[in-house]
């Protein structure tokens, strides 16, 4: 007996401990989100010379003809990000998009690649200066570039940046520029999903043990009663909030019924009054169901004696 009691209090601590391992590494991705976001410049249609700076250091350039998908990695939140645009002719054409996190926040394009079309641009000169940072904020036409190389009309509230460090210009070598993700892209991915089998296996214990199977059993009408309620609200999560947010329901409270499983395990009194609780819970239905059928025959006893 004390053997079986001390196994169940291992498992529980077992349970415990990686329930909260678990916890822990879902905040640490909630953390490196808000902390060091992940952003990415969609870059296409392109026609001049799309250059893009993180705090005026040049971090890759895109030529006409190419379409790449940009990853700067992670960043601080209020790290600047710089975004221009070089043409080479009167028609220069762009599609620039930026993502944090997977949230786009800044959109901007321009014409057709090799189609002329008005108004008619300056060539030879900075037609796009925008700035923001990692976190999303517009900082408006701010850049990296000397004032002389911009086009006037076409960046007219231009302002340099007050700690311009010489973003190098396009035909220099490549930027040394090396875009980081150790070891936050690991602790993003482990954590993005760290709690769904955390919340299946409460689920499962909650069925699986003994106790808490059988107060289940016993109390069917009230769990039925629950599980409608729950359905309901899971209807109105997806409705209104979507179906992340029901997901994130579901496994949150996954994860709880788990801390209360190890709990249990853990505490042998809450174990024994549980037991407690299902067993006087069985004998009432017992109890219940003799009696109906006590009375059942005795109306049919009543039944033969009028025959």
């Amino acid at each position: 007996m004390l053997s079986k009691h001390r196994s169940r209090v291992a498992i529980g601590c077992l349970f415990l401990v990686v329930g909260l391992l678990c916890v822990a590494l879902t905040a640490g991705r909630e953390a490196v989100q808000r902390l060091q976001p992940r952003v990415e410049v969609d870059v296409s249609n392109v026609d001049g010379t799309v250059q893009v700076a993180i705090e005026c250091e040049q971090a890759a350039e895109v030529v006409t003809g190419e379409a790449r998908v940009l990853d700067l990695g992670r960043m601080s939140p209020d790290t600047r990000i710089f975004a221009s645009v070089l043409s080479s002719n009167q028609h220069p054409a762009w599609e620039i998009g930026v993502r944090s996190n997977g949230s786009s926040f800044f959109e901007d394009r321009r014409g057709h690649a090799k189609t002329p079309l008005a108004p008619l641009a300056e060539a030879d000169a900075i037609v796009l200066a925008k700035a923001f940072t990692a976190g999303g904020d517009d900082l408006g036409s701010i850049g990296c570039q000397d004032v002389a190389v911009i086009s006037k009309s076409d960046v007219p509230r231009y302002v340099q940046s007050p700690d311009e460090k010489g973003t190098a210009v396009v035909g220099e070598e490549k930027s040394p520029f090396q875009p980081r993700h150790f070891p936050y892209d690991e602790i993003d991915t482990v954590g993005r999903w760290s709690l769904v089998p955390l919340a299946v296996l409460g689920v499962l214990l909650t069925i699986a043990i003994g106790p808490t199977r059988r107060l289940l059993r016993s109390h069917w009408q009230l769990a039925s009663g629950a599980l409608a309620f729950l359905a309901t609200i899971a209807g109105l999560f997806v409705g209104v909030l979507g179906t992340n947010a029901l997901i994130m329901t579901l496994t949150v409270s996954g994860t709880l019924l788990l801390f209360a499983v190890a709990l249990l395990l853990v505490r042998p009194r809450l174990w024994e009054r549980l037991e407690g609780a299902a067993g006087a819970g069985g004998a009432q239905g017992e109890e219940e169901d003799h009696a109906a059928a006590d009375g059942h025959d005795a109306h049919l006893a009543a039944d033969d004696g009028e025959g």
